[in-house]
């Protein structure tokens, strides 16, 4: 009898010990997933970062050159080169016709196109 019961304990205690170090691996395990999902979010965050980083420096360099100053001298000073010749275009005014009759025939019948479309 005592010889039994030390098996059985044994069995008991060899079962809880190997119950608590599946635990123990299959907790494990699942942290090393997260670890690698975190570490490929993070790599791809930072591939996202240095694309962006390298497009504000082609951005840097073309507001540092010499074609971006003579652009924005064009723009806002309306400077040319010596060679060329500086043209202004005003804006004409607009006659502003009260035709409201018209536009009141125009809007009926376009209500009455789409009433004849669905009716």
């Amino acid at each position: 009898m005592p010889q039994q019961r030390k098996k059985i304990w044994f069995t008991i205690f060899g079962i809880f010990f190997l119950g608590i170090l599946i635990f123990g691996l299959v907790n494990l395990f699942s942290k090393k997933t997260l670890m690698e999902d975190n570490i490929q979010k993070t790599q791809a965050e930072i591939e996202k970062h240095e694309k962006k980083n390298g497009e504000l420096m082609e951005f840097i360099q073309y507001l540092k050159s010499d074609a971006f100053l003579e652009s924005k001298a064009r723009e806002n000073f309306d400077l040319a080169k010596p060679e060329e010749k500086l043209i202004i275009i005003k804006n004409g005014e607009k006659k502003e016709e009260s035709d409201t009759p018209a536009m009141e025939t125009s809007r009926k019948n376009n209500f009455k196109v789409w009433f004849d479309y669905f009716f």
